[in-house]
């Protein structure tokens, strides 16, 4: 789609810290982290709709979450969070995508979408940086 911000991540055409990839998904991550290693897991075919269940088929959607979860855990054992929250909202974009957003020990997690401010580059890349050394198995 000629607007759709996530597909022109897919295309390289808006650049991104791309923290994993495969056949059929892209994870980046956010730039308005709440806290550092925030995930955007998002198909790279366009959807019209960003509500997984109605936008994926079900193959689709166990694939998503399979891959999603390769990337949270990679999140957690490189970056230190003892889990990874998992959102399905939607309400941003319309393409289908999963919001990964890292718990660490001691940090308050109920609101994760308020209040967030904007990543330098210099963040974003060094967070990535750690995440694709690990890499995505």
């Amino acid at each position: 789609m000629d607007n759709c911000v996530f597909c022109k991540i897919v295309n390289g055409e808006v650049p991104a810290e791309k923290v994993g990839e495969d056949e059929d998904f892209i994870a980046f991550l956010g730039i308005f982290p709440k806290y550092p290693g925030m995930t955007v897991v998002a198909t790279k075919r366009h959807t019209d709709n960003s509500y997984l269940y109605e936008s994926l088929t079900d193959e689709e959607l166990a694939k998503m979450h399979l891959f999603a979860k390769k990337v949270a855990l990679t999140i957690d054992q490189t970056l230190g969070s003892f889990r990874c929250i998992q959102v399905m909202e939607g309400f941003e974009q319309n393409h289908a995508h999963i919001k990964l957003f890292p718990v660490y020990k001691g940090k308050m997690y109920g609101v994760v979408f308020e209040g967030n401010t904007q990543a330098t580059s210099d963040e974003l890349r060094s967070v990535a940086e750690k995440i694709r050394k690990a890499g995505v198995n």
